[in-house]
């Protein structure tokens, strides 16, 4: 079972929403370091990057792609069940560019 209610405790304490905001403040600050790492170019660290970080770019780039084909005119819509979407299934599409302000 699976709880989508926003707000709910979560085990350290904070809201669902502090939570999740917590995560993103520490992806973000992450991804600006790795920004700074380009200018080394230090393949070891993009081996480390690849390898430790296989499991979160995988499910970054399904999301990701769930919601270019999401917001394709000529696309079909991703099926939830399909073996290996099922990681993205809670994953909301931004709307597309056109349609924010609508």
């Amino acid at each position: 079972m699976v709880d989508t209610m926003a707000g709910i405790g979560v085990d350290n304490g904070g809201t669902f929403w502090e939570h999740f905001k917590g995560d993103i403040a520490t992806i973000w600050e992450f991804c600006q370091g790795l920004e700074y790492q380009i200018q080394f170019g230090d393949q070891h660290m993009l081996d480390t990057l690849e390898c430790e970080g296989a499991l979160f770019l995988w499910l970054t780039r399904c999301c990701l792609g769930k919601e270019k084909q999401m917001n394709s005119m000529r696309g079909p819509a991703p099926m939830t069940w399909e073996k290996g979407a099922s990681n993205t299934m809670f994953y909301r599409t931004r709307p597309h560019v056109e349609d924010v302000d609508t």
